[in-house]
């Protein structure tokens, strides 16, 4: 836990999913 934990909690699941597939 760290970048992802911090991106996480400030990007939606939904925006966070968009992401991490793309």
């Amino acid at each position: 836990p760290g970048l992802r934990a911090a991106i996480r909690e400030v990007l939606p699941e939904a925006v966070w999913q968009r992401c991490y597939v793309q």
